[in-house]
């Protein structure tokens, strides 16, 4: 019943009196939910900020509806949750700075709304677990920064070393070595169970190449600092680089060529490399890489086609395709009919030429297409049957009670249930199965009746708040 309570709380077209009810009796995480409607007057307002609901006090302060005035500052929850919506008043953080638990003070650290003379206070914890959120801050100043990155253990510096709002400067400073040696990292501070990737022989060794795997991946870090030698870094510092988009045409050619294939796939996905390196990672013999030249946004469609004949896309729409002109759509390779079938912007003509296809992933493809008649959508089915069933329910026009028949079909129940045109018993049937988001995408739909939202609510209140 959960996911149908969840739907319930979100749907539009829930009438006022029964929000007015369900106002009135939401638990925890039902509250949140509401929080998040449109529609909530200020007797609504109150009742939910009255619960002290952390979570739907976060979610009611993000939207103004809430302020310090309204909650409880004694709890540490409602305080983290008001901070992280940046809704919290200041005096309220130091309690929690101070006194509270080292979870309680890295969660603050951790808050987009905690200003910066706590963070400076939060630098000087004893929990390195605390000093490292603070090097993780989004709003990390300058000189925090300057001053973290010297700190002696490697947690820290690794956290400075991956945030976009650390200085180039620092971010240099890192890269080369040049600031004091690190005294401890987390596979020699002591702890019985080291993190996985924090091995440490005596030299840091897995603590420093994170730190550099860290800046690779951080996009303020200049690129400078690596050079075109990139096939000398570590691996997982090779993976982070061959996502930058701000490398050498040789750094890059020396990335499509690396022995692991996951350097390869992320290479593959990035749009600064050029024409020739994409040709080349298309015939490569993981597929994974493959995939990744299909999706991506600039890759030749001659070359998507070469792709497509021996790599498994699935049904999606690529950017290449979603981008093609009407030329390229009337032109296009017969692999690819496919793939362009998934756009929904297509003309008369070529929509009805797809409905016609003899091959079901083009038919597949095509079904959701906005403007198909209703005698070719059964035609489709009729000819392809189940293979295309769940597609054609995608169909905005898809009638009411074809959408009945498609009932026995699990893996259609999820987008019968959202369908605008789903009628009073198919929603009623989809809220009371027991697949939770299918009953949720039914409680959510504006065309649930309003007396299967009463039975909910009557049941949710039965059996109490959770």
């Amino acid at each position: 019943m959960t996911g149908a309570l969840h739907g319930l709380a979100i749907n539009p077209a829930l009438p006022t009196d029964l929000l007015d009810r369900f106002v009135m009796v939401a638990g925890p995480g039902i509250g949140q939910r509401l929080a998040e409607r449109d529609d909530l007057s200020a007797a609504h307002v109150r009742v939910l900020a009255a619960g002290n609901e952390p979570w739907t006090l976060a979610a009611l302060a993000r939207r103004g509806l809430v302020t310090t005035a309204d909650v409880d500052p004694g709890d540490p929850e409602v305080v983290l949750a008001l901070a992280d919506a940046g809704a919290a008043a200041h005096a309220w953080l130091r309690s929690p700075a101070q006194d509270g638990t080292a979870r309680v003070r890295e969660r603050l650290a951790e808050a987009a709304g905690t200003p910066v003379e706590i963070l400076r206070a939060l630098a000087g914890d004893a929990d390195i677990d605390v000093v490292a959120a603070v090097g993780h801050a989004a709003h990390l100043p300058p000189d925090l920064a300057e001053r973290l990155a010297t700190h002696p253990h490697l947690r820290v510096r690794h956290a400075v070393a991956g945030n976009p709002a650390t200085p180039a400067p620092v971010l240099d400073a890192l890269a080369t070595g040049s600031l004091p040696p690190a005294g401890s990292c987390p596979g020699c501070d002591g702890n019985a169970y080291p993190p996985p990737g924090w091995h440490c022989a005596g030299a840091h060794e897995d603590g420093t190449t994170g730190v550099r795997q860290a800046l690779a991946a951080n996009p303020a870090m200049p690129p400078q600092a690596f050079g075109v030698d990139v096939d000398r870094e570590h691996t997982f510092t090779r993976w982070a680089l061959a996502a930058r988009v701000d490398l050498t045409e040789e750094a890059y050619r020396r990335l499509s060529v690396d022995p692991v294939p996951g350097v390869r796939s992320t290479l593959a996905a990035n749009p600064a490399i050029a024409a020739d390196l994409l040709a080349a990672l298309a015939i490569d013999p993981d597929p994974e890489v493959r995939r990744q030249v299909a999706h991506h946004p600039h890759v030749a469609l001659e070359v998507l086609a070469q792709v497509v004949s021996t790599t498994k896309i699935g049904a999606t729409l690529l950017p290449r395709i979603a981008a093609a002109t009407a030329g390229e759509v009337r032109c296009c390779a017969v692999v690819l009919r496919a793939l362009v079938a998934e756009r929904r912007d297509l003309p008369p003509d070529v929509v009805d030429r797809f409905t016609r296809d003899p091959d079901a992933k083009v038919v597949k493809a095509i079904a959701p297409h906005p403007g198909i008649p209703e005698e070719r959508l059964r035609a489709m089915l009729a000819r392809h049957g189940h293979q295309v069933a769940t597609r054609v329910a995608r169909n905005p026009g898809c009638p009411p009670d074809l959408l009945r028949e498609f009932l026995p079909l699990r893996r259609a129940l999820r987008v019968i249930a959202a369908h605008p045109r789903a009628d009073a018993d198919t929603l009623d049937a989809c809220v009371r199965h027991s697949d939770e988001q299918t009953a949720h995408a039914a409680a959510a739909n504006p065309s649930l009746p309003r007396d299967v939202m009463a039975r909910l609510l009557d049941a949710y209140t039965a059996r109490g708040t959770p």
